[in-house]
C-alpha cells in the first residue's frame, strides 16, 4: 500500500504548541506518532513523507534520524524547508529510499504530484491530483487568483496530507479522496 503524510516535525516544541498537537510533551508527541504510525503502516508499505521531518530548530539531526528509523515501511522523502540543511545526514543514514523536491507517482491508476508546498498548478492538473503539506492545520489563503484558479480546476484536486489534519498517521489515496 502507498501512504502519504507531511510535517512530522519530530521533537519540535514550537509546532507542538502552535498547532495545538494533543500531546503533553515533545517526548509524548514523538512516541505517539511512532506508535500510531506503526499500528497502521506495515513493513511492506511505502510512505511518502512530504517534508519537514525535522523540528524548526534542530541541534541533533542524528536523534531525529534515529526516530525515523523506528517507523515502519519504505520511506520516501519529498524535501521540506526544515529538511534542507540535513540532506547529507539523511542520505548517509539511508533511512529514505529516495529523497527529492517533487515527485509524480501512480497510485491505483491515479497520477499524483507530490510537493511539500501547495502548488497553484502542476503537471496534468486537469486530471492529476496534488498532495502537499507545509501549511499544517491552516487553510490555504483564499486570494482572488487562487480561488479563481481552483474554481476552474476543481478544488478537489489538491489535498493537504499533513499529520495535523490527518489524525497523526499516514493516509492512503482512498482515505484522502473520501475526506478522512
Amino acid at each position: 500500500m502507498i501512504l502519504y503524510t507531511s510535517d512530522i516535525h519530530f521533537s519540535d516544541e514550537k509546532i507542538l504548541n502552535v498547532c495545538n498537537r494533543p500531546f503533553g510533551s515533545v517526548g509524548d508527541m514523538d512516541n505517539g506518532i511512532i506508535e500510531k504510525w506503526n499500528k497502521k503502516v506495515s513493513t511492506e508499505d511505502t510512505v511518502y513523507i512530504l517534508g519537514d521531518v525535522f523540528p524548526c530548530e534542530c541541534n541533533d539531526p542524528r536523534g531525529i534520524i534515529d526516530l525515523l528509523k523506528k517507523l515502519n515501511g519504505t520511506k520516501m522523502l519529498i524535501i521540506g524547508n526544515h529538511d534542507e540543511k540535513f540532506l547529507n545526514e539523511l542520505r548517509e543514514s539511508r533511512v529514505f529510499s529516495d529523497i527529492t523536491h517533487i515527485a509524480t507517482v501512480n497510485d491505483n491508476g491515479r497520477e499524483i504530484v507530490l510537493c511539500h508546498y501547495p502548488l497553484m498548478t502542476w503537471k496534468n492538473d486537469d486530471s492529476s491530483i496534488h498532495f502537499y503539506g507545509h501549511v499544517h492545520n491552516k487553510e490555504l489563503p483564499e486570494t482572488e487568483e487562487m480561488m479563481s484558479y481552483y474554481k476552474r480546476h476543481k478544488k478537489e484536486m489538491a489535498f493537504n496530507v499533513g499529520l495535523d489534519v490527518r489524525g497523526f498517521v499516514p493516509v492512503g489515496l482512498n482515505e484522502i479522496l473520501r475526506g478522512n
